[in-house]
């Protein structure tokens, strides 16, 4: 079926070599020569595209934009105007133009623009198997050569983009392809870690979590900026992405990456954030801050370690706050103006990470949001709907430098790993610490020195049992129940790209 394109334009008669010039491409041009006629066409008629002229008698362009977009906000609309009508361009421009041309009008060009408009999603539909080839291609040349952890991040980026463009086009063939790939990739970088973590985390130009702040926040904080720290509780490196393309069509945003240190859950990863030390150090320092039994209690501490880091640091003045509402985080956001004479203000968003817990929980949100698409697309509602957007902007009208980041990511569950145990062992699903566990199972990290890895033990003969990419842990007592209650469920604790590999992004302003 062709493409209707309606072409609103005092001069119609005047442009039958360029409607003409579109029929031959393949276009059906219906003509109307005001806004009011165009107005009638569109409310009795199916159209693609329209066309529309500024300066006509009557009605004129932004006009009729106006009066077309109270009707259809879905159809859209390239303005034609001449080449000093900035203020024109402008407005229509806040009216959500697609594009604009300026006078007189070339024919290709007016081809392109159309093209691009109405067939960009088909020409990235169909490239997307030839990029997709590629990608393996890329990924089978990495994966036999020489790889490090920063060569693992760029084929997780890779991949991450791949998640989003495969979530936006619902490719499903491609979408099951690509889901053996990352479990395959994850293999790699399981067997690479277990072999190499020890000398990553030795390795102090690599930013693991306790050298956060040291490495990336500091350094703005020494160059006389302020800082705006949100970290969002769980945010994975594909769901940054589409924060990214939204933030990107307000503000300037520099993107970097670091790792999370294993367990990649909250009262590790993030008590290594703020306070600038490993979960080793911080049960030596700080005995009393460490809980093995409550994981609810081990995060309580955060505002005393960060400050502390901050004081080592020369930063005096730091506000830290954390939200768990999307109300809670309006308020924060009303109240933000209190904050901006502080040099840094914290912000630890836990909205994500209690979502996916309690998907895990509740069989309506499992088959609402059955799998990571799903996760991609209720993200990119949270940030337009949050108000978190408005937050980074009053942080970049007061002159901060805006940083986003995460402390850990999620994966999806598939691979169950038996456990014989005994009664002393944790409760995560990801990750156990006891001196009487028997997994049945290899796709895991079983640490028997785990002072170095930098983490405490309870008791001197415990080891430390980390899962491998999506497995997770159950127990023989109750196999089919556990394994069925958790199978399918976001979880986070292990090691795998999704855990470990985080985005960071610096925000400021497009015109500084």
């Amino acid at each position: 079926m062709k493409k209707r394109i309606l072409w609103i334009d005092d001069q119609i008669d005047n442009l039958k070599s360029l409607t003409l010039f579109l029929q031959n491409e393949g276009y059906e041009v219906v003509a109307s020569s005001n806004g009011l006629d165009g107005l009638e066409k569109v409310k009795n008629e199916v159209f693609d595209l329209i066309i529309l002229d500024q300066y006509m008698p009557g009605l004129d362009g932004i006009e009729t934009l106006t009066l077309l977009k109270e009707y259809s906000t879905n159809i859209p609309v390239i303005m034609v105007t001449k080449s000093d009508d900035r203020d024109i361009i402008q407005n229509a421009i806040s009216l959500k133009i697609n594009d604009y041309l300026i006078k007189p009008i070339n024919a290709i060009q007016l081809l392109t623009t159309i093209k691009r408009i109405l067939e960009n999603k088909k020409i990235i539909s169909d490239s997307i198997g030839e990029r997709y080839s590629n990608f393996l291609k890329k990924v089978e040349k990495s994966l036999n050569g020489e790889i490090s952890l920063d060569s693992f991040f760029e084929l997780h980026h890779i991949s991450s983009s791949m998640n989003v463009i495969l979530n936006e086009f619902l490719k499903k063939d491609i979408i099951s392809l690509h889901e053996q790939t990352k479990e395959n990739m994850n293999k790699v970088f399981c067997r690479f870690i277990s072999k190499n973590y020890t000398n990553l985390l030795n390795d102090k130009n690599l930013t693991f979590s306790h050298r956060l702040f040291e490495h990336k926040v500091f350094p703005i904080l020494k160059d006389g900026k302020s800082v705006t720290f949100i970290l969002i509780d769980c945010m994975r490196y594909d769901q940054y992405l589409i924060f990214n393309s939204i933030l990107s069509e307000y503000f300037r945003v520099k993107n970097d990456h670091y790792y999370s240190i294993i367990p990649t859950a909250t009262p590790f990863s993030r008590n290594s954030i703020f306070s600038g030390f490993l979960p080793l150090e911080i049960y030596r320092i700080f005995p009393e801050r460490w809980d093995f039994e409550d994981n609810l209690s081990q995060n309580q501490y955060e505002e005393e370690f960060i400050k502390s880091l901050a004081k080592k640091n020369g930063v005096e003045t730091v506000h830290y706050s954390k939200v768990s509402t999307n109300e809670a985080l309006s308020r924060y956001i009303s109240n933000f103006s209190n904050l901006k004479n502080n040099r840094l203000n914290v912000l630890v968003i836990n909205i994500m990470d209690i979502f996916t817990h309690i998907r895990s929980d509740s069989n309506i949100l499992k088959d609402m949001l059955p799998d990571e698409n799903s996760l991609l697309s209720f993200t990119g509602i949270w940030i337009k709907t949050s108000g978190i957007l408005e937050l980074v902007e009053k942080s970049i009208e007061f002159g901060n430098k805006v940083f986003i980041t995460s402390d850990h990511g999620s994966i999806v569950s598939k691979n169950p790993i038996v456990l014989n145990t005994g009664k002393d062992v944790s409760i995560n699903l990801k990750y156990k610490f006891g001196s009487s566990i028997d997994p049945q199972s290899k796709d895991l990290l079983i640490i028997e020195k785990p002072e170095d890895y930098g983490l405490p033990v309870q008791k001197p003969n415990d080891r430390w049992y980390i899962t491998f990419g999506n497995g997770y842990f159950i127990y023989s007592t109750k196999l089919n129940q556990y394994k069925k209650e958790y199978y399918n469920t976001f979880q986070h604790g292990g090691i795998s790209m999704e855990e470990m590999i985080l985005p960071i992004g610096i925000v400021e302003g497009k015109y500084v």
